[in-house]
């Protein structure tokens, strides 16, 4: 079981949601923000083993959230920040990756997208951080 949780920042709940049904099963808490302010907040009280980030919100983008993360703090600059995203660019996740992000979860998403990218990014390490594996 992951000992920190995971945060959802995404102007759509449902997404939340389906995330939250699907984390349930492995053991793994799931926080949600409805947009980047939001989720600036959730990291400054709250570490995170993933971060999972919409791109297309109202008011501050997920690129520009991520960016902001990343420079908050010793923790956030390594934590992955997961672009979550209906947006398909040609070039896939390395245009995400040159953004700042770590990787890419394209919605719509099943179950075994979802834990395929859990097994990814999230593994039990010292002090209930995660790591990246693979």
């Amino acid at each position: 079981m992951i000992e920190t949780p995971i945060l959802v920042v995404d102007d759509e709940p449902a997404f939340g949601e389906i995330v939250q049904a699907l984390a349930v099963s492995a053991g793994i808490e799931v926080h949600t923000a409805p947009d980047a302010p939001a989720a600036f907040q959730a990291v400054r009280e709250h570490h995170y083993d993933l971060i999972l980030m919409d791109i297309r919100m109202a008011g501050i983008s997920g690129f520009r959230g991520a960016a902001h993360i990343r420079s908050a703090s010793e923790w956030t600059r390594n934590v992955p920040i997961i672009a979550f995203t209906a947006l398909d660019p040609p070039d896939g996740v390395s245009h995400f990756i040159a953004r700042g992000f770590s990787g890419w979860l394209k919605k719509p998403f099943d179950a075994e997208a979802f834990e395929a990218m859990l097994s990814r990014w999230l593994s039990p390490a010292p002090h209930g951080r995660a790591s990246k594996v693979g």
